[in-house]
């Protein structure tokens, strides 16, 4: 005996849908694409928060990152924003870069050191300083945003010595939810420029 196709689809919407609140880009036909966030995801799709003014309609055929292929499978207004399901295989991908890197021009303070911020993703960063930091060295940051500062815990992985400064790549290993929200409003508007 088959089961019914309806206890099949509230079986699938049953699945563990983790929220992640990541950056993600939205590539429309291959003709535009805007920076989304993704609010949860699972094998089946994801649900994208999708900014003002970006339309998509339902079935239309849309790109997520190197992530997954599918089709708009629904779209609602929730306040202000608009939220959007997409229906598609996620794809396997060896991508090391858990989140889209933003190119950037931002000042920031790195142990009170003062630096210039290349890009920007919601776990790392590229800088460039006047000093060489330790490799696995924890760094206060403070990223100078449009609004107000923003104050984070990093990690130095890596230096490289230019002719006259270092660049510096830094993991942020956590974000609280403020802090993770800002920054993601901030990658939002600087990926729209």
């Amino acid at each position: 005996m088959q089961r019914d196709t309806l206890e099949l689809l509230r079986e699938k919407r049953r699945a563990p849908r983790p929220n992640c609140r990541e950056l993600v880009v939205v590539r429309v036909g291959g003709l535009r694409s805007f920076p989304a966030t993704c609010l949860d995801k699972h094998e089946g799709g994801m649900r994208l928060e999708l900014p003002v003014g970006n339309v998509l309609q339902v079935g239309e055929l849309v790109e997520i990152g190197s992530v997954m292929t599918g089709r708009v499978a629904w779209i609602r207004r929730t306040g202000s924003s608009r939220q959007a399901g997409i229906a598609g295989k996620v794809h396997v991908v060896q991508e090391r870069r858990q989140f889209v890197r933003v190119p950037v021009k931002m000042t920031a303070l790195c142990q009170d050191v003062p630096a210039r911020v290349r890009d920007l993703s919601l776990n790392g960063l590229r800088l460039e300083m006047p000093v060489k930091p330790q490799a696995g060295s924890k760094c206060d940051l403070h990223l100078k945003l449009p609004d107000s500062p923003l104050s984070i815990k990093a990690e130095v992985v890596a230096t490289r010595p230019t002719l006259t400064s270092h660049l510096v790549r830094l993991r942020i290993p956590s974000l609280d939810a403020p802090a993770a929200q800002r920054l993601s409003a901030y990658l939002a508007g600087a990926l729209r420029n």
